[in-house]
C-alpha cells in the first residue's frame, strides 16, 4: 500500500526494485540515511522480522512518544495480514523505524 500512495502522489525516491516489500524500503531507508528513531507527520514506519517480513504504513499524527498510523492489510486486531485500510495507534511486535526526508 505505502508504495503504491508514494507512486499515486510523485514520490520518485525508494527502492528501485522490489518496491512491495518492507525490507527493500528498510533498506533503502538505512542506505539514504533517512531512518530516525522519533516519528513525525509524514513519516513512513515500518517494523521487520528476523525472516525479512514485516509491516509498513503511514504516520498521520506524533507527539514524540506516541503515534497514530493508516495502514493497508491490517483489521480490527493489528495484524499485517488484514484486508482493510485503517487508522489506529498502532502496538508493533518490536520497535519500529521511522523513514523521513533526508
Amino acid at each position: 500500500m505505502a508504495s503504491w500512495c508514494l507512486v499515486k502522489a510523485g514520490f520518485a525516491g525508494g527502492p528501485l526494485s522490489g518496491r512491495a516489500a518492507v525490507r527493500n524500503w528498510a533498506r533503502w531507508a538505512d542506505a539514504s540515511g533517512r531512518v530516525r528513531s522519533v516519528p513525525k507527520r509524514g513519516d513512513l514506519f515500518f517494523w521487520l522480522n528476523a525472516n525479512g517480513t514485516g509491516h509498513i504504513g503511514f504516520v498521520t499524527k506524533a507527539d514524540g512518544v506516541q503515534f497514530v498510523t493508516i495502514e493497508g492489510n491490517t483489521n480490527a486486531g493489528g495484524s499485517r495480514e488484514g484486508a482493510r485500510m485503517s487508522g489506529r495507534k498502532p502496538h508493533f511486535p518490536r520497535a519500529p523505524g521511522f523513514l523521513g526526508e533526508a
